[in-house]
């Protein structure tokens, strides 16, 4: 499913933990990742040669403790903006997922920041996936909770049905074929106008009856390879019913659609899947049409 992983990397002991996270991605298909630290121009200047230097060494660390039978990891530092490099070297290197830690300010404010999201997830041309860290302090320095154990173990999977919703169908028919345990298929439908006469009101049952038995259809598809399949359709607003139902399950990964024209980025994900990726206490997975 994903066989080539940019993972930009930042050298914070939580991107130590998210290398914990390579096996998940393995058994999803992956056989290659390139490991990518950059090094921010505006933060160079003159020194920039010592630490690119010092980023080569470190990177060549942390690719040695990566351990998963049958994987190629390889390791690049590049110098530059940030979201800019990763989008290049992701096109370039033709990087079937975009790997991306994320965690609170205070602690950890180097490369890999809610600005530098953003502007991947808003500019990317391909899935991207965010993994979230709520870093917290304890007696022997910081630990960071929320670091993935079975990645694909229960999958919310959204969709209101658009043409790009769509395309998290052939996703998820490779999560089918290779690490299917247990997924929620859900739609949300906004909440009506409590004053809707009765001719809008039967409308809307109809058209929440369409969109189950479409919810239905797509289960179907899945159900005969993974342990289990729901069907869900919700009534309220989009991104506070995705969060909600996603805790009620005890979801491992989100999957939400996006458009991936560049030209509307700044709209595309202004609404419910960036709303997700930034409010969600669990990995969420932008899939680009």
């Amino acid at each position: 499913m994903f066989e080539k992983v940019l993972f930009a990397v930042d050298f914070s002991p939580y991107t130590e933990r998210l290398l914990g996270c390579v096996g998940e991605l393995a058994r999803a298909g992956m056989k290659e990742m390139v490991a990518l630290y950059v090094v921010d121009s505006k933060h160079a200047e003159m020194a920039e040669g010592m630490l690119k230097a010092y980023a080569e060494n470190e990177l060549e660390h942390l690719i040695r403790s990566v351990d998963v039978e049958g994987l190629r990891v390889t390791g690049t530092v590049e110098v530059g903006v940030p979201a800019r490099e990763i989008l290049r070297v992701a096109r370039e290197m033709n990087a079937s997922l975009i790997y991306l830690g994320a965690h609170g300010k205070g602690f950890f404010e180097r490369l890999i920041t809610g600005s530098v999201n953003n502007k991947v997830l808003k500019l990317a041309d391909r899935p991207v996936l965010v993994h979230k860290c709520r870093v917290h302090e304890k007696d022997e320095g910081y630990a960071c909770e929320n670091v993935c154990e079975l990645l694909f173990e229960k999958v919310l999977v959204t969709t209101d049905f658009s043409a790009y919703a769509e395309s998290i169908r052939p996703l998820l028919e490779g999560m089918v074929e290779t690490c299917c345990d247990d997924i929620t298929l859900l739609h949300v439908q906004e909440e009506g106008d409590e004053w809707a006469g009765a001719l809008e009101a039967e409308l809307e049952k109809e058209r929440a009856a369409h969109k189950l038995e479409k919810l239905r259809e797509l289960a179907s598809c899945l159900e005969t390879r993974c342990r289990t399949v729901e069907t869900r359709l919700e009534e309220g607003s989009p991104v506070s019913t995705i969060l909600r139902v996603a805790e009620e399950i005890g979801a491992s990964l989100i999957v939400v659609g996006a458009l991936g024209h560049r030209r509307v980025a700044e709209k595309l994900l202004g609404g419910v899947a960036e709303s997700v990726v930034n409010h969600s206490q669990v990995p969420v997975l932008v899939v680009r049409r």
